[in-house]
């Protein structure tokens, strides 16, 4: 399993809430293409991020 991290200076005038928001856009359609398997929030505690299962499936 690869894990990334990801942060970002917005752009002068664009709010944390707006770039935040495009983000989880732009994941979920990462998501929906099957190119991501599983993303989660700044703000998401790590309870919430599934686990893969020790034997692979």
């Amino acid at each position: 399993m690869d894990l990334y991290h990801v942060w970002f200076d917005a752009k002068e005038g664009v709010s944390d809430t707006e770039l935040s928001d495009a983000m989880g856009r732009y994941f979920a359609h990462l998501k929906d293409q099957g190119r991501l398997a599983v993303w989660a929030s700044p703000g998401a505690s790590s309870a919430s991020v599934p686990r893969p299962c020790p034997n692979g499936t």
